[in-house]
């Protein structure tokens, strides 16, 4: 266990290694930092997590280590939020300036890009990418996709009862990218108000289980 200057530890906190974690962090109570993962295919092989700098870990968030499978490696960079509850699974990476609101999970093997923003009760599927400066808002059923920098994708569940409940919007962030065309940004916001006045998903194109639709 390798823990940096100026690093604060709250209480009952909980830490395990070979974790090593930088200089001037803070992890609020409860959090639980470099626990052996769950995964099945785990059996206590040596693995590591390895934490940056200036992150804010609040309360109750778990941050589990690599497996041997996976490069034996979860990896989470500097200046990064990671708020209530949230998860890191095993093998994850998370760049620099992330923030993972209250309940987002990462599953195992997620590589989160500087920047992004992961909203609340969001769950990520394994293996997923997201990339460089996202903004991700939805609700509580699992994001499984790639998803490029920057990007906007509406995708809804047909077996949904609300059309409130199965709108995901991934925007990036305008700060960054300040010069994208705003041109964009107004026909998404007119294609969502079109959406919740009518509940008319009719022209999103099929798919096996999901419409999907790039705008």
């Amino acid at each position: 266990m390798e823990i940096g200057e100026g690093t604060v530890i709250g209480p009952h906190v909980i830490l395990k290694g070979p974790t090593r974690i930088g200089k001037h962090n803070r992890i609020y109570q409860f959090s639980s930092v470099g626990e052996d993962t769950p995964d099945m295919k785990y059996k206590g092989e040596e693995t590591r997590l390895v934490i940056g700098d200036h992150n804010i870990i609040r309360e109750g968030v778990t941050i589990h280590r690599g497996t041997e499978q996976g490069g034996g490696l979860t990896k989470v960079g500097s200046d990064n939020l990671l708020m209530v509850n949230a998860h890191v699974a095993h093998d994850c990476t998370v760049g620099n300036r992330c923030i993972l609101a209250n309940n987002a999970t990462l599953a195992g093997h997620v590589s989160v890009d500087d920047f992004a923003i992961i909203g609340g009760m969001t769950a990520v599927h394994q293996f997923c990418i997201i990339g460089a400066v996202i903004l991700h808002f939805r609700d509580v059923f699992s994001l499984c996709l790639e998803i490029p920098p920057p990007s906007c994708k509406i995708i809804h569940d047909p077996n949904q009862a609300s059309s409130m409940s199965y709108i995901e919007v991934i925007v990036f962030r305008f700060e960054i990218w300040h010069n994208y065309r705003a041109e964009r940004f107004n026909f998404l916001y007119v294609l969502l108000e079109y959406i919740f006045d009518t509940g008319e998903f009719s022209f999103l194109a099929s798919s096996a289980d999901f419409n999907t639709c790039d705008v």
